[in-house]
């Protein structure tokens, strides 16, 4: 009985999921999540969510992606899917768990911005690529607030045809080429090879 129930605990949970990417959610580390929930459910033979159980599986020693309490909310808004099939499903009330304390961001100012950017333009070999490469993704982090992450994704090369660069005076800081600086192409940039480091 409590296998076939937590049979049931799987299927709810493919067609959650399936609701929500329905609706344009991408939900990957969600669903990676809850599929692990629900192995833990089927492990202690436990056939109807708990808020006990929910506990018990959230501060479970977390990966390096999610905190407790993340975990918790996943499996919130998974119960009161499943409450509507099995009615003894208990929803785990907000704020039961502390949510994770992040460090404050420090903003850089537009001198230590500038300084950075300075810098970039410093960096070997005196005639290659790898300087005005770090000077325009500085530069573009200061401007969009892009990720590492997705900086890293981007698809452009940079071919320099005039050796004049120059930091606009405009608010916020926008870097501006003069023309005709660059040319942009439509090719891959490889991988970093370890922390913050590209090769160019």
């Amino acid at each position: 009985m409590a296998g076939t129930r937590a049979m049931t605990l799987r299927s709810a949970l493919e067609q959650y999921l399936s609701m929500r990417q329905g609706l344009g959610y991408k939900y990957q580390q969600q669903a990676r999540r809850l599929a692990a929930f629900v192995s833990f459910m089927e492990r202690n033979n436990a056939a109807t969510i708990t808020t006990k159980l929910a506990v018990a599986w959230a501060t479970l020693p977390a990966d390096r992606h999610s905190s407790c309490a993340l975990r918790l909310t996943d499996v919130r808004g998974f119960a009161r899917h499943v409450a509507n099939i099995d009615p003894q499903t208990e929803v785990p009330l907000a704020g039961i768990l502390p949510p994770l304390k992040r460090a404050k961001p420090y903003i850089y100012t537009d001198a230590e911005i500038n300084a950075q950017l300075t810098a970039a333009l410093t960096l070997p070999p005196p005639n290659g690529l790898r300087r005005w490469t770090y000077h325009y993704l500085f530069g573009l982090f200061a401007v969009t607030g892009i990720r590492l992450s997705e900086a890293m994704r981007l698809r452009a090369s940079l071919r320099l045809v005039e050796q004049k660069h120059a930091l606009s005076t405009r608010p916020r800081n926008i870097l501006r080429p003069l023309d005709p600086i660059v040319e942009l192409r439509e090719i891959p940039i490889r991988k970093p090879q370890g922390p913050n480091r590209w090769i160019l």
